[in-house]
């Protein structure tokens, strides 16, 4: 069964979306000393916003790609953010990606593959 280019898409966009704010709900961590900081310090507060301003994005996005997409194959592609919060955080923050974590990802795309093949 074949769904509209856009719903995979906004899925992307989710997926990406949740990597984005993954990253910088890590930046307010490590950041902060106890979790009151988040509203004492404004640049910290700032990300924090953010980071949920991209999460409610992302809902409202993945809720239009669900008016065309059934949720179970729709929610099989989210597990792409298995790989691109780890990607991320390599990318911006500098964290190592340890080999299991790799060969972790790739049993993971060998799933999302299998999972939503037209057989």
């Amino acid at each position: 069964m074949s769904f509209p280019a856009t719903s995979y898409a906004l899925i992307a966009a989710c997926v990406t979306a949740l990597a984005v704010g993954q990253v910088l709900f890590k930046i307010c961590s490590s950041r902060i000393g106890e979790i009151l900081d988040l509203v004492r310090d404004g640049p910290t507060l700032g990300i924090f916003l953010l980071a949920l301003a991209i999460y409610a994005a992302s809902t409202v996005g993945w809720i239009i790609a669900l008016k065309t997409i059934p949720l179970n194959q729709a929610y099989v592609l989210m597990s792409a953010s298995f790989i691109a919060v780890p990607m991320m955080s390599y990318l911006v923050l500098g964290e190592k990606i340890a080999p299991q974590l790799v060969v972790g990802s790739v049993v993971i795309c060998v799933g999302v593959i299998i999972a939503s093949a037209d057989w």
